[in-house]
């Protein structure tokens, strides 16, 4: 069977500024402050049980989140200052690409999907709703070198190398879908490459450990909803800690045999997603894990004071707050939908869903 995945790709890496003054060491005193304004493990545990918009708000005006009418504004200016502070602070851009290149891949996604409209495509200002902010490169030029209308736009090499392969891969099989698969499996092949530049073991480790934990939900889907085995040898990432034919033998083994390979990895305590996924709430479940299993990793840098995993300690620890709070907020949101159906109910009023 062909695994995409396996094979290598020799692609453009984005150029990382590296004579920017400072000092790791300067940076990780600054952290220090800015790392008593973190939720820890009470202020998750709060977020988790939080029954109104208004909790979540107030848990996180404590830990010093802008002060914003909505949680989700609060979240979106929250992730924007995480990521100006470590441009303001790191001596390079490493880093700080590695970690907003998926935001890019997201939304050369969104350009990519809209091209096969044809004339009927949107301009740019249609689709703002759709992007992601706080990315390397301004995402209106991104969306101009998609659509090529505009000549002399100037963009690093990987993105019409990822656009052209995007579009090779979606001549090949006719689907959209495609076009998604192929950004990430590009993307994520470049960050792996771009962190082992970086002399961060730790920090490699740490996005292996979520490529793995992304592969490890795609095949618990595939198996749940009997996709097929070519679509998910496509759809696997490259270079987590977990081999690649170790998952393509996976897709279609015992569920034992599954738990027995788990065993011996950084993932053993999800193992037990084999028997469950597919039930209520397992979806939702998968990630709080996902994300404390990776919160777990990334804390190990706390304990280093004058250095970048300092730094990457708090600027990640940030990100995956922002993930459980969103978590919560969407969870809060369904809560009170569902109370509101039934207080209609009970009322006597006809309910009608979109």
């Amino acid at each position: 069977m062909h695994n995409p995945t396996s094979e290598m790709t020799a692609l453009p890496l984005p150029e990382i500024r590296q004579d920017k003054s400072g000092s790791w060491e300067f940076a990780a005193g600054r952290t220090w402050v800015l790392e008593r304004n973190l939720l820890g493990k009470t202020g998750v545990e709060r977020l988790n049980t939080a029954t109104s918009q208004e909790d979540i708000r107030r848990i996180l005006l404590e830990h010093h989140y802008p002060q914003k009418n909505t949680v989700e504004s609060m979240l979106v200016d929250e992730y924007d200052a995480a990521f100006i502070f470590l441009k303001e602070v790191a001596p390079d851009d490493g880093f700080r690409t590695v970690l907003l290149l998926p935001r890019d891949a997201h939304n050369l996604k969104v350009f990519l999907k809209e091209e096969l409209q044809g004339n009927n495509a949107r301009p740019f200002d249609a689709l703002k709703a759709s992007l992601l902010g706080t990315t390397l490169l301004d995402p209106e030029t991104l969306y101009d070198s998609v659509r090529g209308i505009k000549k002399d736009i100037k963009v690093p090499e990987w993105v019409p190398a990822v656009i052209r392969r995007a579009r090779e891969s979606y001549n090949q099989h006719y689907e959209a879908a495609v076009i998604d698969l192929s950004v990430d499996r590009d993307t994520e092949t470049m960050r792996a490459q771009l962190a082992e530049m970086l002399g961060a073991p730790w920090f490699s480790r740490a996005l292996a450990m979520r490529r793995d934990l992304t592969n490890y939900e795609t095949l618990l889907r595939s198996r749940l909803r009997g996709v097929s085995k070519s679509r998910y040898l496509l759809s696997l990432l490259p270079s987590g800690l977990i081999s690649e034919p170790v998952w393509q033998q996976l897709f279609d083994a015992e569920k034992g045999e599954i738990k027995s390979v788990f065993a011996n990895t950084p993932y053993a305590v999800m193992s037990e997603f084999v028997d469950t996924y597919g039930e209520e709430d397992t979806a939702v479940a998968f990630l709080q894990e996902r994300e404390r299993l990776l919160a777990q990793e990334i804390a190990k840098g706390q304990r280093e004071v004058a250095d970048v995993r300092r730094v990457l300690y708090y600027v990640l620890t940030r990100v995956i707050e922002i993930r459980y709070a969103r978590m919560a907020s969407a969870r809060v949101g369904l809560m009170n939908k569902d109370a509101g159906l039934l207080n209609e109910a009970a009322d006597g009023c006809e309910v009608l869903e979109d």
